[in-house]
């Protein structure tokens, strides 16, 4: 019998009224749309026993299997395969009527262990948690090591801080002498009176100055400002946290250019970290072209190169954070090409910037500025200009030391790799580089001396002049 009803029907009005095909095409073409509804039918109601049929002789065949399934854990994956194959009406009828079966022959078939297997699986499962608990020993022995290591840290700083505490109350008992001897004595013999003290004063300075030597140190690691410069460089989404500093998102999206941040703001307690991304050397969505090309404009003029984008994403950057960071401490950082833009950056917002820290800088012949620092190898060629302005900053600014010009020795002879912010680790990781805290006595014997003492003489006394060479 074939699948099309049109053939089908003149086949009957052929066979039931004993006449040919042809005569019974003629006939058919009269009566077949009054006949087809009724005809469809007819093969549903056909087709539908036949579905029924087929599904009562396959349950027959299956339930002693899946019965035996459900018991000893046999396989029936040849039988879920058969079922698999048939009709949409039979697996209908069984999804109604045999919901149960439906599920099994229907689920991911699970492999059935013996029981050496399940020996062998439960044995392994033993010793992976084992080796999990020798490592979780381990760490936790090393978390305790270091807790120890910190908590002695602590004690040691807190030693350190009574130290200076009464270092500070001995030299106040000190000064407290002096004003009362100007009292005593007229104006001719002060400076006498306050000179004697010059030589135990200055003594308990040194002897301070040992002891609060962190505090003197610089605001800013080589390996933290390792980390925050690579990081500038990174095409995915920058680190949320680098050694507790957090980013600040909404800022950092400012200085989006071509879908990449060229600056990474870094907030934790009073401190601000501001990373400018140095040149892009691998073409992302067109940006090392533009970065080349920012590079030639800053070979030619630094008026030109503050109207480049690179330029001016960094300075509105800057300014939100100045605003919104106000009272912190804010630090610039840059390397390579940003690296003058830092200095760029310095030279216009000085007082509000704490630190200006260039890596490898493009310098062209620049002055570096005060509260700027040039950390170079000796063997980059791009920060080669950086070095013959040493000698004049030295004679413009009385302050400026080798701490502002800090050059790291080569180790190889490829100018790639000397130019990389990498060279950081050369440099000893408890350095400090930049201005940071200032002594608690600095600005404490600055206060009480100046407040009524030999500075009202006419002549400056040694306790002056030791201040001032203090300041």
């Amino acid at each position: 019998m074939s699948n099309n009803p049109w053939i089908n029907y003149v086949k009957k009005i052929a066979k039931s009224n004993n006449i040919t095909y042809p005569c019974a095409l003629a006939i058919a073409k009269s009566t077949y749309q009054n006949d087809k509804a009724k005809m469809l039918k007819e093969m549903n109601e056909k087709n539908e026993k036949q579905q029924i049929k087929t599904y009562k002789s396959l349950l027959d065949k299956i339930k002693p299997a899946i019965d035996d399934h459900i018991k000893n854990g046999t396989s029936i994956e040849f039988i879920k395969q058969n079922f698999k194959n048939r009709s949409k009406q039979v697996k209908d009828l069984f999804k109604k009527n045999e919901p149960e079966i439906y599920t099994i022959l229907t689920e991911d078939q699970k492999p059935i262990l013996t029981g050496k297997q399940r020996a062998e699986k439960d044995k392994k499962i033993k010793e992976e948690l084992k080796e999990a608990e020798i490592e979780q020993n381990k760490i936790e022995k090393e978390f305790n090591e270091r807790r120890k290591e910190q908590e002695r840290k602590d004690d040691e700083a807190r030693a350190l801080n009574l130290k200076n505490r009464q270092a500070v109350g001995e030299i106040k008992a000190i000064i407290d002498e002096i004003k009362k001897d100007q009292i005593k004595l007229n104006k001719s013999r002060t400076e006498l009176t306050a000179n004697k003290y010059v030589n135990k004063i200055e003594d308990l300075f040194k002897e301070l100055d040992k002891k609060t030597k962190d505090m003197k140190g610089g605001s800013i690691t080589p390996p933290l400002l390792q980390k925050i410069l690579e990081e500038t460089y990174y095409e995915d989404k920058p680190s949320p946290n680098i050694d507790g500093y957090q980013l600040d998102e909404q800022l950092s999206k400012l200085s989006k250019i071509s879908g990449l941040m060229t600056c990474l703001v870094y907030v934790k307690d009073k401190q601000v970290y501001v990373g400018i991304r140095g040149t892009n050397t691998e073409t992302y969505k067109g940006v090392s072209a533009g970065d080349w090309l920012n590079n030639a404009v800053l070979g030619v003029s630094l008026i030109a190169y503050k109207q480049t984008d690179r330029y001016k994403k960094a300075r509105s950057t800057l300014v939100q954070v100045i605003k919104k960071y106000k009272g912190y401490n804010i630090d610039i950082l840059g390397h390579s090409q940003s690296g003058m833009i830092v200095h760029l950056l310095m030279t216009e917002f000085k007082g509000k910037i704490k630190n200006a820290i260039g890596v490898n800088p493009a310098f062209k012949d620049t002055k570096i500025n005060n509260d700027e620092y040039v950390i170079r190898s000796t063997a980059d060629v791009v920060s080669a200009l950086a070095v013959p302005s040493k000698m004049l900053n030295n004679i413009l600014y009385p302050s400026f030391s080798k701490k502002h010009l800090i050059e790291i020795k080569a180790k190889t002879s490829n100018p790639l790799t000397e130019h990389k912010p990498s060279i950081l680790e050369r440099l000893d990781p408890e350095m400090k580089i930049g201005k940071g805290k200032k002594p608690i006595l600095k600005g404490y014997i600055i206060n009480e001396m100046m407040g009524g003492c030999a500075c009202k003489l006419n002549h400056a006394s040694k306790i002056d002049v030791m201040l001032k060479k203090r300041e």
